[in-house]
């Protein structure tokens, strides 16, 4: 197990900063996020298997996606806070319950019921907080941003290229 950064009120604190990138024709998202956690941190990326709504899912599946990770791979539990950054109001809206998610977004929902009920189940704290994508700030979020961003776009890229020549030998 990955030390955390330092204990406070009894437990450690992590940094998560996530992002998604959308690409609306394939219905695709890519993903990254990175987790500090002391002087080691977890940097990682994908592809989301299934197609997404839309930005706004996209977002909050990444988000929800890297906190699974941080959780797993740090083995984070009772009086453990996660700190988790993204460029999406949307993402920390749906999680911390000021913005309903509607019955016709049922995924969504069913993805923020899922990451409540184990952060319940394992005593974890979440702190929600925006950071601004494409700032071009030097701070160490906006950085954190910047790879996430620059490493989702790769991820999807990738794939949606091999959507299109899918597609393209379909139509030949």
């Amino acid at each position: 197990m990955k030390d955390a950064l330092p204990r406070r009120n009894g437990g450690r604190q992590v940094r998560l900063v996530a992002d998604a990138s959308f690409d609306e024709r394939y219905r695709r998202a890519g993903w990254a996020c990175w987790i500090q956690s002391g002087s080691s941190p977890v940097l990682t990326s994908g592809v989301f298997p299934d197609t997404l709504s839309d930005n706004n899912h996209a977002e909050l599946a990444a988000l929800c996606h890297g906190l699974g990770i941080a959780i797993r791979e740090l083995g984070l539990g009772e009086g453990d806070t996660i700190v988790a950054r993204t460029d999406s109001l949307n993402a920390i809206q749906a999680l911390n319950g000021s913005r309903l998610i509607s019955s016709s977004r049922l995924q969504e929902r069913r993805l923020c019921e899922r990451l409540h009920a184990v952060l319940r189940s394992k005593g974890l704290r979440l702190v929600l907080d925006h950071v601004g994508g494409h700032t071009g700030k030097q701070d160490s979020d906006s950085a954190m941003q910047a790879w996430c961003d620059k490493e989702a776009r790769a991820a999807l890229a990738k794939v949606t290229a091999l959507d299109a020549l899918i597609l393209d030998v379909i139509a030949a």
